[in-house]
Formats: C-alpha cells, structure tokens, sequence
C-alpha cells in the first residue's frame, strides 16, 4: 500500500511540474503558426493563456496532479504504522 501511495504521488508531482512547460510550449508554438507571427513574449501569451475561458487544458491537468499527489499524501499518512507490510 505505501508503493502505492508513493507512486501516486511521484505521479502526480511530474504531472504537476511537466503542465507548465507544456502549455508554454503549446501556446508559444501556436502563436508561431498564425499566419500574422507573434508580436508578444512567451511569458505574456502564457499569463494571458491561463486567465483565459479556453484554459481548461492548463487546470485540468494540474488539478488532477495536484489531487494524485494528496491522494498519495493521504494514503501514506493513514496506514497504521504497526502493521508492518
């Protein structure tokens, strides 16, 4: 059961930290695409990007990590620590 709890929650730490550079990346790349180019930094497009009504793709991910990893957190912390597995 801990194996569990730990890999649910190494799980969900990378997915945690891998939502950031993906949809930077993500957004960044599709301003390139556009026919006009891209007037504005990364960082701006990204901040504008998350504060968005189309940012669905930035919170559902990093809800479901962050959600894996206390998950994982309360596993570890609600097995009896007498049972010795």
């Amino acid at each position: 059961m801990r194996i569990l709890a730990l890999l649910l929650s190494s799980f969900g730490v990378l997915l945690t930290l891998a939502t950031f550079p993906a949809i930077y990346w993500l957004v960044v790349f599709a301003c390139g695409m556009g026919t006009a180019g891209c007037r504005q930094s990364g960082t701006a497009l990204f901040a504008e990007f998350i504060l968005s009504h189309e940012a669905w793709m930035f919170w559902v991910p990093l809800a479901t990590g962050l959600a894996l990893v206390c998950l994982g957190w309360r596993m570890r912390v609600a097995i009896p620590r007498g049972r010795g597995d």
